[in-house]
């Protein structure tokens, strides 16, 4: 019994054995087999991973980013493709140095065992290159996002000019608008009732797939610009993959996709290279809007309209003046102190707005009289510094408590 079972075990052994040599002798003999075998199944993966990217740009125009099992696919299939041409050029580098011979039996076994396990690698991934959930996830842009703040349309003058800008930029043969005008009249509000509105309003077609919001801090801070386009259309993470000097190749490339877009840019106090930046200017449904102080930024910009902003007159810097400071005291020399008062902010509505606030519930006839007398004090100490952006941050400070 002793001696069967030794026996049946050597048999065993022998076979295993056998088997291991012969699969090893298999896969040294296939190498050729395995080789060409690898290279058919990364031209099939090749196809299929060029079908899968063609479809996501597709679906990019559209407002949307490939699914995270698309996103991780793609990586196992770039990974392997780094993987089998590592090998292919190791393979070829060391047939050549050899003459075109293979005599070391390691290598060859080596690289073979290699293709065999690649070959099932590949197999694998073009078997899982059906996603039954989809290839891209919906990310679509709001073409319209709501920015918080006032309404003009109870503002006579600048209810006009809101009307006056939407004519303009629902003009077709108009590509770039000029909003210019001294600081603290109103530009920014002025396209922001008119961002609301396209939003708000109900047009047959919308007028823009996209409406992209710039604030212009620097001129010379081109990367600022883009990153802030970027984020709108969700590209961020995309561009800041990119080198910088690509930033304006890739950033046209995307807004090359969208069909109509209106792009604003918020307080320029220089001329903006828009090529710099990455903004074509030659399609059709392109078209920019800029703020700005000065008329000569928007003739340096190419503007083909241009819209300006004054300050408010008298009777509707009161109104707005009312607005803010609210209910007043049925005392005669309060309200003739406080129509000074307003005045004296010349018709600036972010100074309106801000001493009006202030003075809110001052019912005493000293606190006006001493608001004036500060507010007419101001004015020489500042013939320097602009008064719309000096007085409102001026007065805010003094009138902190404590």
């Amino acid at each position: 019994m002793a001696s069967q079972v030794v026996e049946l075990a050597v048999v065993d052994v022998g076979k295993t054995t056998c088997n291991k040599i012969y699969s090893m002798i298999n896969i040294f003999f296939k190498f050729h087999a395995n080789t060409n075998s690898l290279r058919e199944k990364m031209s099939e993966l090749t196809v299929c991973k060029k079908n899968i990217e063609e479809d996501l740009e597709s679906a990019d125009k559209q407002g949307k980013v490939a699914a995270q099992p698309v996103k991780e696919w793609l990586t196992k299939v770039n990974n392997i493709e780094g993987q089998v041409n590592s090998v292919e050029k190791d393979t070829t580098a060391r047939l050549k140095h050899l003459c075109g011979c293979f005599p070391n039996c390691c290598l060859r076994f080596k690289f073979s065992k290699s293709s065999m396990e690649e070959i099932q690698e590949v197999n694998q991934l073009i078997g899982s290159a059906n996603f039954p959930t989809g290839l891209v996830v919906n990310t679509w842009l709001e073409p319209v996002q709501q920015i918080p703040g006032p309404s003009i349309m109870d503002q006579n003058a600048a209810s006009k000019l809101l009307d006056r800008l939407m004519e303009l930029v629902l003009n077709d043969h108009i590509r770039k608008i000029g909003i210019y005008g001294m600081g603290g009249v109103g530009k920014t509000a002025l396209i922001s009732n008119l961002n609301n509105m396209m939003g708000d309003r109900t047009f047959s077609v919308q007028p823009f797939d996209i409406i992209i919001w710039v604030t212009v801090s620097s001129i010379t801070d081109l990367h600022g610009i883009q990153l802030q386009i970027a984020d709108r259309l969700k590209f961020k993470e995309v561009l800041e993959n990119q080198s910088k000097e690509r930033w304006a190749t890739v950033l046209l490339e995307r807004l090359k996709k969208e069909k109509k877009f209106l792009l604003i840019l918020d307080d320029v106090w220089e001329k903006v290279d828009l090529d710099k930046v990455g903004i074509p200017q030659d399609l059709m449904g392109c078209k920019i809007i800029l703020t700005t102080r000065s008329l000569a930024v928007c003739n340096q910009m190419g503007t083909n309209e241009n819209i300006k902003v004054d300050a408010l007159n008298n009777k509707a810097g009161w109104k707005l003046f009312s607005e803010h400071v609210g209910e007043l005291p049925d005392v005669e020399e309060i309200k003739s102190l406080a129509m000074a008062v307003a005045r004296e902010c010349k018709g600036l509505p972010l100074a309106i707005k801000v001493v009006g606030s202030s003075m809110r519930g001052k019912k005493r006839v000293e606190l006006w009289r001493d608001a004036l007398r500060r507010l007419r004090m101001l004015a020489p100490t500042i013939e320097r510094v602009e008064k719309e952006v000096f007085l409102p941050l001026k007065w805010s400070y003094d009138s902190l408590q404590g």
